[in-house]
Parts: structure tokens; C-alpha cells; sequence
């Protein structure tokens, strides 16, 4: 399944066994990875970004097929993850016929294959697609203006984390361990935990110190950080807010449990002994 509205513009030399089909905009894309499956095919292949990886992996998940990842969006984090950094990678990825299991991350129902986060987090992510949609610049223009924006504004949210009040401006959860917070890699994909990083905003948090902190990638060093690795997490939010998960967003309300599904995703990857 390739999505015409991926970052990168390039396209596989795919092996002719592989059927290609592009992404319609009439069709829910988790109902046309269903479909997929429901027409014979035992492994979903996605040429597109971590969102549309991130659908496709739910999908695999569940079905229990394989999930070939094709690097062709802006970042692609969790195909670098798997060490498929390029289309080459990726086809001798399959040619070689080597799948493994790795952790699948669950918020709510909503499955995310790097990340998820509420709070100013998702803030930036739905500024950032304002600006895309608004400003003839690239996505990583567009990034950096809506970060300055995101943390200019950033209010702190009233929430409950396993049962603990908290003021916070963001909650991060990251599929497996990051070196930092959404950025950086991760070590393993299998350990069947959750990074959760929680910015706190106590009151003499000064605006200047949040930003300086954003633009520096230093939150996790920051006194105003708790970071665990936990199987799963509840979090309760008193307001609406944005869930962001795999570079997308979509609001919500009330509880989110955040957990990892442990090995429940096969993908088409290089051995990590390779």
C-alpha cells in the first residue's frame, strides 16, 4: 500500500511477486489493510510515513500477519528503528524472508509503533499540520515554527496518572526506550515496556526555562521530569485535549490507558544478530 502523500516522492522497484496499490481517499486506511488480508495477502507492506506504518501495524497485529515496512515518509522511525533505512533495505529485508516480533504500543484502542503523548506534545503536532497545510515551506520549517508556537502557548493540564494528581504540560509514552524524549533510537523494541516521560509544571516554571528547554531537546534532564519504563499507564484528563501518536492527533477526553502489547506485531526486518 503506497500513500501518495507520504514526505518522500520516490517509489520502490518492488519484486513482481508484490501487488501495489495506492491509498484512496474515499477509504479508511485500517479498513483497506483489512481488506488486503481478506483477499489472501499474509504480509501488509506500507510505503509511507509512521502514521500510516503505525495503522498498519494495528491491523497486523490483530490479524496476525507480517508487517513490511517500507521507509518513504519525512522521518520514518520505526522502520530506522528496525534498521530499514532505504527502499534496498527493505526489499532485501523481504527477499531474505526474516520476520520478528517486536512490542506494538496501544493508547486507548489507537495503536502507535513510536510514540504517543497528550498535552503540549500533541499541541505541536497539530500546529505543525496548520502550517503544512497553510505555508510553501517544508515539514521541517513548518516543525520548528510550530514548536515555537506550541510551547509559547502551552498551558498546563489538571491530570490523573495511576491515581496521582498532577499538573503537567505533557505526558510522553514511548513505545520501548528512547535516548531522549521522541528523538534519538531505541535499543530494543521487545522488552515490553513503555517509556513515560511526564513534564510536571509546578508554578515556578518560568516560560522562558519551558522553551529553553524545547529547543534544546533537554527535557529528560530537566528537575521537572519524571521518566519510568512500566508496563502500562492510566492517565485522566479533566479537559479536552490532543492525543498525538505516530506524527498524527485526534482530540479526546476522559481516561486513556496506555499499554504495551508485548511481541504482538511480526515485521519483515533484518535479524538484530545481522
Amino acid at each position: 500500500m503506497v500513500n501518495p502523500d507520504a514526505g518522500s516522492d520516490d517509489r520502490p522497484d518492488l519484486p513482481e511477486r508484490v501487488v501495489v496499490e495506492e491509498m484512496s481517499e474515499t477509504v479508511e486506511l485500517a479498513d483497506a489493510f483489512r481488506d488486503l488480508v481478506a483477499g489472501g495477502a499474509s504480509v501488509i507492506g506500507v510505503v509511507g510515513g509512521d502514521g500510516s506504518t503505525g495503522c498498519a501495524a494495528g491491523v497486523a497485529a490483530d490479524l496476525d500477519v507480517a508487517l513490511w515496512p517500507i521507509p518513504g515518509g519525512t522521518l520514518n522511525h520505526f522502520s530506522r528503528a528496525l534498521r530499514v533505512e532505504t527502499f534496498d533495505d527493505a526489499i532485501q529485508a523481504l527477499e531474505t524472508g526474516h520476520t520478528r516480533r517486536v512490542d506494538l504500543g496501544d493508547a486507548g484502542g489507537v495503536p502507535f509503533v513510536n510514540n504517543a503523548s497528550i498535552g503540549m506534545y500533541g499541541d505541536l503536532v497539530r500546529h505543525r499540520e496548520r502550517l503544512e497545510d497553510r505555508l510553501p515551506v517544508g515539514k521541517w520549517m513548518c516543525a520548528g515554527l510550530a514548536t515555537v508556537r506550541t510551547v509559547a502557548s502551552a498551558c498546563a493540564l489538571s491530570i490523573e496518572i495511576d491515581g496521582r494528581s498532577e499538573r503537567v504540560f505533557m505526558v510522553f509514552v514511548g513505545n520501548n526506550r528512547y535516548d531522549g524524549i521522541g528523538q534519538g533510537t531505541r535499543r530494543r523494541l521487545d522488552e515490553g515496556l513503555l517509556d513515560v516521560v511526564v513534564l510536571c509544571a509546578p508554578r515556578k516554571l518560568p516560560r522562558l526555562t519551558l522553551m529553553a528547554l524545547a529547543a534544546t531537546g533537554r527535557f529528560t534532564r530537566s528537575r521537572f521530569v519524571k521518566r519510568t519504563s512500566q508496563a502500562q499507564v492510566r492517565v485522566r484528563v479533566a479537559e479536552s485535549t490532543s492525543l498525538a501518536f505516530d506524527g498524527e492527533a485526534r482530540p479526546i477526553t476522559g481516561e486513556v490507558l496506555f499499554r504495551s502489547r508485548e511481541a504482538a506485531l511480526r515485521v519483515v526486518a533484518p535479524s538484530t544478530d545481522s
